[in-house]
């Protein structure tokens, strides 16, 4: 609950500083909090904010967090492991974005 708690302070501070839109704040703070070795650089290539390019369509915010919970718990490498661990944790990680 810290964790979340960090992050949600990181993403708020992000936002009303005004230097990245919600998308951009939600991911650069979980980012920032899990210790990602993705590089922070690509929240701007997903043109997300404002519900899927201004269209209002799909909230940014939480299209973020399901990306930031791919940094976490998403799968790197598919083919190491079984095909039936395979499904168990791509379900597994379906079911925390639900």
């Amino acid at each position: 609950m810290e964790r979340i708690a960090e992050a949600k302070s990181k993403a708020r501070k992000f936002f009303q500083d005004k230097r990245t839109n919600c998308l951009e704040s939600v991911f650069k703070a979980i980012h920032e909090v899990v210790g990602s070795d993705l590089p922070v650089q690509v929240s701007p290539l997903f043109p997300l904010g404002g519900g899927v390019g201004i269209r209002g369509e799909n909230c940014g915010a939480m299209l973020a967090m399901v990306m930031a919970l791919g940094l976490v718990h998403g799968r790197f490498d598919p083919s190491r492991d079984s095909l039936e661990e395979h499904r168990k944790h791509l379900w597994d990680t379906h079911s925390l974005c639900n």
